[in-house]
């Protein structure tokens, strides 16, 4: 009877932990001899290299990225990675919620997560909504818009922030929310970059208290 009973139960999910993020001179110890100002054609290919095999040897790229030092670091992220010459800005980068801490169940705004999320997602501020162009608009309207007064402007923002805290998700929330569960959420590049510099466990810049993510 013993043995039935071992082999019914349910086996419990392991979710994936963080890994190791690499040091900058484990790929770039030579960055001083490879960057050349006078061939940033070249430099960018250099670098773009010394990337794939820090993805290919299953490194985390941009938290890692992020760890390095910050002139280098921006150029990286500007240069390289936001390049359309090479592929990083069209892939997914999966991101995952910690395991090993008690998830908060409101959203930023103050807003209460639903029952049903408790413990599997936690939901994150990206941006200012109107800092991400919705698909297909390219900022073509924006000439036709009337450009509102900053006390107007603060005053709507104020009203919507409000709302925004009684209602999880509420469309004319002004500030850009995201779900990330334990098992794993995909996002493009510039979301995720934005959600590891806010939130990501292995980033020098986040404060200890709000390290909640990390890549794989």
């Amino acid at each position: 009877m013993s043995d039935t009973k071992e082999t019914t139960k349910t086996a419990k999910k392991e979710l994936p932990t963080p890994k190791a993020i690499c040091s900058i001179d484990e790929y770039f110890k030579d960055r001083d001899k490879n960057y050349k100002p006078g061939d940033m054609d070249s430099t960018r290919a250099w670098a773009n290299e010394q990337l794939l095999k820090m993805e290919e040897d299953g490194f985390p790229v941009i938290s890692s990225v992020l760890n390095f030092e910050q002139g280098f670091s921006a150029f990286l992220i500007k240069e390289v990675m936001h390049n359309q010459e090479f592929d990083w800005a069209s892939k997914k980068y999966t991101l995952f919620a910690r395991n090993d801490r008690v998830l908060p169940t409101i959203e930023p705004t103050g807003a209460p997560l639903p029952q049903e999320l408790h413990q599997k997602v936690i939901s994150l501020k990206v941006g200012l909504a109107g800092s991400f162009n919705k698909p297909g608009d390219n900022g073509r309207n924006s000439q036709s818009q009337v450009v509102e007064t900053e006390r107007t402007k603060a005053a709507n923002i104020a009203s919507a922030l409000n709302a925004a805290k009684r209602r999880y998700k509420w469309e004319g929330n002004p500030v850009l929310i995201e779900e990330i569960s334990k098992e794993g959420t995909k996002f493009n590049l510039v979301k995720a970059i934005s959600l590891l510099t806010r939130y990501g466990c292995d980033v020098n810049s986040s404060i200890e208290e709000a390290k909640w993510l990390y890549e794989l």
